[in-house]
């Protein structure tokens, strides 16, 4: 801050944890900024619920984390204390409220809204903007929020916009399915030991570059009610303040695109039951 204010230039602050600090945290920063002057503009990012939801279980039960559970990171003829290794399930709605319980009290008002309301009792003065990354982000960020004419027209002749909200891929959950029920069937062998998230990023790999490999079908899947339930509850929490002109049709039509692979199990018998797939895991060494 005090090398922008010397410089007479912006500063922009980003920290992916600022919607999770604590309010002693927001006031120091907010006393930071009045000490030297700035004009604040504060953005807050909106992800519609249910695929905030999945985002952050996948991000709970990725192996490769510290805490995650010890039974998903080995095989199953393996233990952890005691117990042996097993299937990540998915994400069902009884899971809601503990899944959300280390970042708010209440997981009802939508996680985006809250911070929002939270960093406007700190800066009552400031500009705030919601970036929805539903829309290219980098292009929303520079051409609606920063105005930026000369950028804008930069980004839209010459990048590729579209594809930067995706580029933080989450966990393979579907993928970790097939590795486990390949190793039980005993489809391949693993002389190397490698680990469970190991072999599951070679499949994941392997069939991303593959073009003449089927499609992986999902057909294990939760209820109507249950389905219906999430649906209701994301497009309830995409509302003012949050979000200044909802969307309700792109939002049903993203969540049926999105369904069946964020909420049901991939079929694993169909999967391993074809000879691509088959030839593949006898390679596995």
């Amino acid at each position: 801050l005090d090398q922008a204010k010397q410089a007479q230039s912006n500063a922009i602050v980003v920290f992916e944890m600022m919607e999770r600090w604590q309010d002693v945290h927001i006031q120091a920063l907010a006393d930071a900024i009045t000490e030297r002057d700035f004009h604040v503009h504060i953005i807050v990012g909106y992800r519609r619920f249910f695929e905030y939801a999945v985002s952050l279980y996948n991000q709970k039960i990725k192996p490769t984390r510290k805490l995650a559970k010890p039974t998903f990171k080995i095989w199953p003829d393996e233990h952890a204390n005691g117990v042996a290794g097993e299937h990540i399930p998915p994400l069902r709605k009884e899971q809601v409220h503990e899944l959300f319980l280390a970042r708010t009290d209440n997981w009802t008002i939508h996680p985006s809204l809250q911070a929002l309301r939270r960093y406007q009792r700190y800066f009552p003065t400031s500009t705030f903007d919601v970036l929805d990354i539903h829309r290219p982000v980098l292009s929303v960020f520079v051409c609606d929020i920063l105005r930026s004419a000369e950028l804008c027209q930069t980004l839209e002749d010459q990048w590729d916009v579209d594809t930067s909200a995706h580029r933080n891929p989450s966990y393979p959950v579907c993928y970790d399915r097939i590795a486990v029920d390949a190793y039980q069937q005993g489809m391949f062998t693993n002389p190397r030991k490698q680990t469970r998230s190991q072999i599951v990023e070679r499949i994941a790999t392997w069939h991303h570059r593959r073009r003449d490999v089927p499609a992986l079908s999902f057909t294990i899947c939760p209820s109507e009610a249950e389905k219906q339930w999430w649906l209701d509850v994301s497009l309830s929490m995409e509302r003012e303040p949050l979000v200044e002109h909802p969307q309700p049709d792109k939002h049903r039509e993203a969540f049926e695109q999105q369904f069946a692979k964020s909420f049901c199990l991939v079929n694993t018998t169909e999967v391993l039951q074809d000879e691509k797939w088959k030839l593949f895991f006898r390679r596995i060494r």
